[in-house]
C-alpha cells in the first residue's frame, strides 16, 4: 500500500505525536507497525536535510555527489511529507569537512560492516540524513540508506554525471570502481516537482486534466523535463498522479538554476488552476551564495 510520500508524519510535541499515532490507520496494512523517532534538534530549532550517492563495489566506493530535498508539501518546509517536492545541487550546508566525515565515518564503515556480514554490496548507495548544529558545529546524522538513485535527487545528479552509465556498471561489477574516475559538468541543478493540487492527500478531482505548455518547456535550453505522473494521449497531456512532472534548471549557480527553472514553471498550466508546485526550492543556499558575495 502506498503510503502517501514517504509515510513519515512529523509531530512537534506530545499531543501531536498520539495525533499521528492514530493517523497511521490510513495507510492501512502499510500504517500496522510503525516507528517512533526523536526529532532532531540543536543549536537551532530546525535541522537540513542531506541526501549523499556513491557507487560502490562491494568493497569500494566513489561518491557521486550530493542533494537537498524539499519534502514538504508547501514553501518553507510547512505542510504534510510528500516524497520530495524538489531538490537542488550541491547543497552549500555541506563543507568539504563534512562531506569528508560523510565518506570517512559513514559510507567507509557502511561499506566493510556489510562486507564483514557477507552482505557486500554493489549499487547505488543512498545515504538521507540530517545536518544538525550541535554547539557550534554542523553535524551530519543518519535518517535512512537506500539501495537504489533517489527521486528528485536522480534528476540533478545524473545529467551532471559524464560517465557512460554502462562503463560505470561494469567497473561495480567487477570489483574497479575505485579505479574509474568519476566525471561532473560541476553546474548547479535545481529540480521542482508538478504535483496535482492537494497531492499529498486527496488530488482525485485533477485526475485527467489537462497539462498545458510541456511542449513549449521541453525547448528551452538550460532547463530538462521529466515525465512521472502525466498520461499523453495523441498530443495532449492529461493529470494521471500526485506527482506529475519534473523541470530542472542548470546554471553556474543555484541563483541562475533557480531562475531557470521558474521561468520555465511559469508556462506551464493545468485545466482548473489545479498545479501545486513549492516556489522557494534552493532558498536556503539562495541565501548563503547572496552572503557569500556579500562578503
Amino acid at each position: 500500500f502506498l503510503a502517501e510520500g514517504k509515510g513519515a508524519l512529523p509531530a512537534e510535541n506530545n499531543n501531536e505525536a498520539r495525533e499521528r499515532i492514530l493517523e497511521m490507520a490510513k495507510f492501512k496494512e502499510a500504517g500496522e507497525v510503525f516507528l517512533v523517532e526523536e526529532w532532531l534538534t540543536g543549536d537551532e530549532e530546525k535541522g537540513e536535510e542531506f541526501s549523499s550517492f556513491a557507487f560502490c563495489d562491494g568493497k569500494n566506493f566513489q561518491m557521486i555527489g550530493n542533494a537537498q530535498d524539499h519534502k514538504r508539501a508547501n514553501n518553507f518546509d510547512e505542510g504534510e511529507n510528500t516524497g520530495g517536492m524538489g531538490c537542488s545541487s550541491p547543497p552549500l550546508v555541506l563543507t568539504k569537512e563534512i562531506e569528508k566525515e560523510i565518506k570517512e565515518k559513514i559510507f567507509s564503515k557502511v561499506l566493510k560492516g556489510l562486507a564483514s556480514e557477507g552482505r557486500a554490496y554493489q549499487g547505488v548507495l543512498y545515504l538521507g540524513g540530517m545536518i544538525i548544529k550541535k554547539k557550534g558545529k554542523l553535524c551530519p546524522y543518519i535518517i535512512e540508506f537506500n539501495a537504489r538513485w533517489g527521486d528528485p535527487e536522480a534528476q540533478v545528479l545524473l545529467p551532471g554525471l559524464k560517465n557512460d552509465l554502462y562503463e560505470v556498471g561494469v567497473a561495480l561489477s567487477q570489483g574497479k570502481i575505485h579505479q574509474l574516475k568519476i566525471n561532473h559538468d560541476h553546474k548547479a541543478r535545481v529540480v521542482v516537482a508538478a504535483a496535482s493540487k492537494g497531492y499529498p492527500g486527496d488530488y482525485s478531482q485533477v485526475k485527467g486534466k489537462e497539462v498545458f505548455g510541456l511542449e513549449e518547456v521541453s525547448k528551452i535550453a538550460g532547463v530538462r523535463l521529466y515525465g512521472a505522473g502525466v498520461k499523453k494521449e495523441g498530443c495532449h497531456f492529461y493529470a494521471n498522479g500526485g506527482r506529475l512532472f519534473y523541470l530542472v534548471g542548470e546554471g553556474k549557480n543555484v541563483i541562475e538554476a533557480r531562475s531557470k527553472v521558474y521561468e520555465a514553471m511559469a508556462k506551464v498550466y493545468i485545466e482548473g488552476n489545479n498545479l501545486h508546485y513549492r516556489t522557494d526550492i534552493g532558498w536556503r543556499d539562495v541565501g548563503r551564495l547572496r552572503n557569500n558575495l556579500r562578503e
